[in-house]
């Protein structure tokens, strides 16, 4: 693939709705979740912008990372490695603690790595 092609928006943005729409997540609700997080603009006619606050948008996007790591695991099942969470920011520990929650309930196997500081 071209590096034109990786960069231009529309072909990012069909990743992303590609990706989430096995998980069967309401793609209106979500892809814009994912665009933000990406930095991918969105074309208007197909989403409506987002109009919450940046807390709310925060723990939405996190919600939706969640549900879609769960209906990956769903569907087969999930290794997640996370490497070096000594370096993790407060919103990694964050989401790690959400997707340690669903770990019961959904095949996932988690492999975290630490040293110590």
């Amino acid at each position: 693939m071209a590096i034109g092609a990786r960069r231009c928006p529309a072909t990012r943005l069909g990743k992303v709705e590609a990706g989430l729409r096995p998980s069967g997540l309401p793609l209106a609700e979500v892809v814009p979740l994912f665009a933000g997080l990406l930095a991918i603009p969105l074309p208007a006619e197909r989403y409506a912008p987002l109009t919450v606050t940046p807390q709310h948008q925060k723990q939405q996007t996190l919600d939706t990372l969640v549900a879609w790591l769960a209906a990956q695991a769903e569907r087969q099942p999930v290794l997640a490695v996370w490497e070096d969470l000594h370096w993790a920011d407060p919103t990694t520990r964050e989401i790690l603690g959400l997707v340690i929650e669903q770990a019961p309930t959904v095949p996932m196997l988690h492999v975290l790595t630490s040293r110590p500081r």
